[in-house]
């Protein structure tokens, strides 16, 4: 099998114990039910690749939170950009919307919270 050529510009890391839940569609409503928890694969500050346990079709929004164990909880939006089912577990990539302000856009909390922990698992990796 031809191994597909890398198109990241940040390097992913995995996070031990850390899960996702997210909600999909165009609203999201404060009473929608999140899914999961679910396993997170791995992740940088602009996007993952998490489980998801229904199919998803590319360019569907979705709302995810990333729980991970001895930090706050991170909230960030993204469209699905690629998916691997049927295979099972089936997987996701998903690109974070940009970090500004308003709805359109992730906050810049969020950010900051994924930048530090880019910093803590990259460098214990090396």
């Amino acid at each position: 099998m031809e191994k597909k050529k890398e198109r990241r510009h940040l390097e992913r890391f995995e996070i031990p114990g850390a899960q996702i839940m997210y909600k999909q569609g165009k609203g999201f409503r404060l009473f929608d039910r999140y899914i999961g928890p679910l396993p997170l694969k791995d992740i940088t500050k602009n996007g993952a690749c998490i489980e998801i346990n229904q199919p998803v079709d590319r360019g569907t929004l979705l709302d995810i939170e990333i729980n991970i164990p001895g930090h706050k909880k991170v909230h960030v939006k993204g469209h699905v950009v690629w998916t691997s089912y049927p295979e099972e577990p089936t997987h996701a990539g998903v690109q974070f919307m940009p970090y500004g302000e308003g709805k359109k856009y992730n906050s810049f909390d969020s950010r900051m919270q994924l930048e530090h922990l880019t910093q803590q698992y990259l460098e214990s990796k090396n």
